[in-house]
C-alpha cells in the first residue's frame, strides 16, 4: 500500500503530479476536503475505484441511523474520474487516512488535491 501525498493547487494554477495506483491499494490523509483524481490512461480495460467506508452505521439526530457503503467509482478507459468531500466521520481509518483500492491498475494514475486558496 502507497501512501499518496496530497498536493496544493491554487488560484495561481498547478500541474498535478500524477502517481501510479499500488496493486495493493492507496491512501491519503483526509480532511475531508481532498479530491482524488483517478486518470486510466489505457486504452483497455475500465478500473473499478473502491475508497472504504470505515463505519457504515451512523446515529443523526435529525436523521435517525443513516447507512453508508464504499464509495465506488469506475472509471472507462481513456477517462478521468474524480471523488471528493469523503466525510472524515465515515471514511477516516484509526489513523485518518482514507483507504482506496482498485480492481486492475494497469495504465491508472492518481493524485491527491486540495484547494489552499483563502481570502
Amino acid at each position: 500500500m502507497a501512501t499518496l501525498t496530497v498536493q496544493t493547487i491554487n488560484d495561481a494554477g498547478s500541474s498535478p503530479t500524477f502517481t501510479a495506483a499500488s496493486p495493493s491499494g492507496d491512501q491519503f490523509i483526509n480532511s475531508g476536503n481532498q479530491v482524488f483524481v483517478i486518470d486510466n490512461t489505457g486504452g483497455g480495460d475500465a478500473c473499478i475505484v473502491t475508497i472504504t467506508a470505515e463505519v457504515t452505521s451512523i446515529d443523526l439526530t435529525q436523521f435517525g441511523t443513516v447507512t453508508k457503503a464504499n464509495t465506488i467509482l469506475t472509471v472507462d478507459a481513456g477517462s478521468i474520474g474524480t471523488i471528493g468531500g469523503l466525510y472524515t466521520a465515515i471514511f477516516n481509518d484509526g489513523s485518518n487516512y482514507a483507504q482506496i483500492t482498485y480492481d486492475q491498475v494497469d495504465e491508472v494514475l492518481v493524485a491527491v488535491l486540495i484547494n489552499q486558496t483563502q481570502i
